[in-house]
């Protein structure tokens, strides 16, 4: 399927989730609504939720678009690299908030839980892309001290808890959550720099300061 299609019916999808605030009930009802073929749909999305996990990526791949066509980028050092990209898909999830908030927050304690299923083609995507910025020459060779599985594990429970303080965050423009990036990556650093202690107790005291909760 071209990319343009698929694009537009995920365009679609998240306007009748906003506008119905229902998810849509079959794959046909919903082709017949936005005047897709069913056999269109199926060349690029195996299910209505395969559109979900689709989203995410594409929230991803935009960002490295806008990273890439920053001429500065490339010159960034690690750390720089990592705060740009987590700034940037933060921005992306404001630009989209009414939808995410509504696809992470459906159904009752235990189905938000299976929610964040649709999270795992982009934590693929998230870990690949986090992984070619650290192993830069100036972390590869503490990189490799780590457990490299137990590190990615650790990398993306940071994204879920600054994506938790950012669906609390009710301060002006997200500031908060600017923050917050800020330290949760001064702390990754410092950990491949062996002085972490400090920077993650700043992390904790600022997290309990702003009355987050796991």
């Amino acid at each position: 399927m071209k990319s343009e299609l698929k694009s537009k019916i995920a365009e679609a999808y998240t306007k009748e989730v906003l506008s119905s605030e229902l998810f849509p009930k079959s794959v046909y009802a919903f082709c017949q609504k936005h005047n897709f073929q069913e056999n269109e749909f199926y060349e690029g999305f195996s299910s209505l939720d395969a559109i979900k996990n689709y989203i995410w990526v594409a929230f991803h791949k935009n960002c490295k678009k806008v990273l890439k066509k920053n001429k500065s980028f490339s010159n960034y050092d690690s750390k720089e690299k990592f705060l740009a990209y987590l700034f940037s898909y933060f921005e992306v999830l404001t630009l989209n908030r009414s939808y995410v908030l509504y696809v992470l927050n459906a159904g009752h304690s235990l189905e938000r839980l299976q929610n964040l299923k649709q999270l795992k083609d982009f934590r693929t995507h998230y870990l690949n892309f986090i992984k070619d910025i650290l192993l830069s020459t100036e972390n590869n060779s503490k990189l490799k001290e780590f457990n490299d599985k137990l590190f990615s594990e650790g990398t993306w429970i940071q994204f879920l808890v600054l994506l938790k303080f950012w669906i609390e965050d009710e301060s002006l423009k997200f500031e908060k959550t600017d923050i917050a990036i800020e330290k949760s990556v001064q702390a990754v650093f410092d950990l491949l720099q062996s002085n972490p202690l400090e920077k993650w107790i700043d992390l904790g005291k600022f997290m309990v300061k702003e009355g987050f909760k796991l």
